[in-house]
């Protein structure tokens, strides 16, 4: 991108991922959902906005499947790993039957029987469209927001972190068997390579909330 005014040129850390392609994405899902419903039985998609940011862009997050395991799978908590939401469309994709007339594939079959996933394509959008690495539109590393861990420092907050709110609220709805949270890494050669891992607290968050260990 060329700047307008002086002449500067900037150059993407990562190949972008828009916020008009996030759109777009949303977009086919529904369809997909809308005109293919028959398709898909029992495993029963919806799409749900979970909140909005502080910029008021929409969270949402896509649910499908009829197994008795529940599982999240997130992505783009850093706005600036924008490899992690090209896995997440391809994921949906595959998941939905998008490009394959919604016919879905065996090992997919497999999973949506075993499990109801819900899947958050984007977790930081405003951080997405202000160009921000690894924050909110207030500054929030998301990955450090998932618990309070200093009395000094709620987390998550509505003021700060409504994104991360609103999803541990969903969890707590809904129960966590298994969670994916999709990074992706600045040091290696790879434009498209993800990192899953948990966040750093998830532990702890696990232990506190969900798991009956």
């Amino acid at each position: 991108q060329i700047h307008a005014v002086n002449g500067s040129t900037f150059f993407s850390y990562w190949p972008p991922y828009t916020y008009n392609r996030h759109l777009k994405l949303i977009a086919d899902c529904s369809a997909q959902i809308s005109t293919k419903g028959g398709v898909f039985g029992d495993y029963n998609p919806t799409i749900e906005s979970l909140t909005r940011t502080l910029e008021g862009r929409e969270i949402e997050c896509i649910s499908i499947g009829n197994g008795k395991l529940t599982a999240w799978i997130q992505h783009r908590q850093h706005p600036g790993e924008s490899m992690a939401e090209f896995f997440a469309e391809g994921f949906l994709h595959r998941l939905l039957g998008i490009g394959a007339d919604g016919a879905l594939d065996d090992a997919t079959k497999v999973v949506l029987e075993r499990y109801r996933l819900y899947v958050v394509p984007c977790m930081c959008p405003d951080g997405a469209v202000l160009g921000h690495l690894r924050t909110n539109s207030v500054g929030a590393n998301q990955n450090r927001e998932w618990a309070t861990v200093h009395d000094h420092y709620e987390a998550p907050t509505l003021e700060r972190s409504p994104e991360v709110h609103a999803v541990l609220s969903k969890m707590d709805e809904t129960g966590v068997d298994f969670f994916l949270d999709v990074h992706g890494d600045e040091e290696l050669p790879y434009g498209e390579s993800c990192l899953f891992r948990f966040p750093r607290f998830a532990l702890q968050i696990f232990t506190d909330r969900w798991a009956p260990f």
